[in-house]
């Protein structure tokens, strides 16, 4: 299944994807679900180049204190 969505996903339509082991957040160990959770959010952001957040035009105004 990874590698049909990495194909797609990666290489025929150029969509961004991560994938993960869900058994890596089931586990009863908080400790280890959360240091996985982190590295693999740490992942997705770096996919996205640093970009987590994208402000829509119109929306922003600059300001320049007088």
């Amino acid at each position: 299944m990874y590698d049909l969505i990495k194909h797609y996903c990666d290489q025929k339509y150029g969509i961004i994807s991560c994938c993960f082991n869900t058994e890596n957040i089931t586990e009863v160990n908080m400790g280890a679900k959360r240091d996985y959770l982190e590295n693999f959010l740490r992942k997705v952001n770096g996919k996205l180049n640093g970009q987590n957040v994208i402000i829509a035009r119109g929306r922003f105004r600059a300001s320049c204190p007088s």
